[in-house]
Formats: structure tokens, sequence, C-alpha cells
């Protein structure tokens, strides 16, 4: 796989990994995917350090369907990039995705923050503490909704 770009998805994860190792906070915030396997090499990812955190969030419990797509990364509260690039090898090395990095950018890390936090605020919450049954006037259907 070494020829197809693997080596540079496996540099990405390493340099994650190295700066939890340095005591940098990691969070990882990720949709369950089309399997349930597809969320073991993102949950192992700097796992078993106090410093690292990862939560699933499924839109699906919010909203009955639905997934995350958005592909958001902050460093330091200044750098963002957002873009399509999925956090895996292929999407990094083989698949065509568009994102734009914004370098020492605060004011719109902050604001990519607060939607970074919120995503994490709903993938730690209990759902069904937090939705309710409305009927969609429009649709004609009943469908779960966050309060």
């Amino acid at each position: 796989m070494q020829k197809f770009g693997s080596g540079d998805g496996s540099s990405v994860y390493k340099s994650i990994e190295d700066a939890a190792d340095r005591d940098v906070n990691i969070r990882l915030l990720q949709h369950l995917g089309v399997y349930p396997d597809y969320t073991e090499e993102p949950c192992n990812l700097a796992s078993g350090r106090a410093n690292e955190k990862n939560v699933t969030l499924l839109i699906s419990d919010w909203f009955e369907s639905g997934v995350l797509h958005a592909k958001v990364r902050i460093s330091d509260s200044r750098d963002v990039y957002i873009g399509s690039a999925n956090n895996d090898w292929k999407s990094l090395t083989q698949v065509k995705e568009l994102g734009i990095y914004l370098v020492d950018c605060p004011t719109i890390a902050r604001k990519v923050e607060t939607f970074y936090n919120n995503l994490w605020t709903l993938g730690s919450l209990n759902h069904s503490a937090y939705t309710t049954k409305i009927w969609d006037q429009q649709w004609q259907i009943s469908r779960t909704v966050p309060c």
C-alpha cells in the first residue's frame, strides 16, 4: 500500500500521536461511518492518553437521519482546515478533495471552535433526554428533533 500513499496518511496519524505524547490536548469528533468498524481506527488514534478524547456523534439520533459530513481541524485556536478530506490515508493521498487552510486566523478559529464544541456537546449527551417527536406540517410526517 506504500506506493499508493498509505505512508503519507500514516505520517499524519503519527503526527497526531506525537503531539499527544507531547501533552497536546487532542479531541477527535467523528461520525459512526457506514459500518461500525470504520470507527476503530480513529478511536485507536492517540487512545490511552489522558489528553486524548474521542466522541462519536450520531446525527441520526438527533434528527432520525443524516451524517456528520463536516471535516474540520483546528490547531492552537489559530489555524483551521475546513474541507472535504476524511482523516484516512486514502482521502489524504488518493481521493481528490477540496479544502481551505487558514493560518493565523484566531477570529475565524473561534467561530469554527464554537461550531465544533456544539457538535462535541451533542456527541456527549444522551440524545433520548434531549429530543422530542413533532408533527412536521410541511412534510406531513412525525419526526425526532432536538428540544
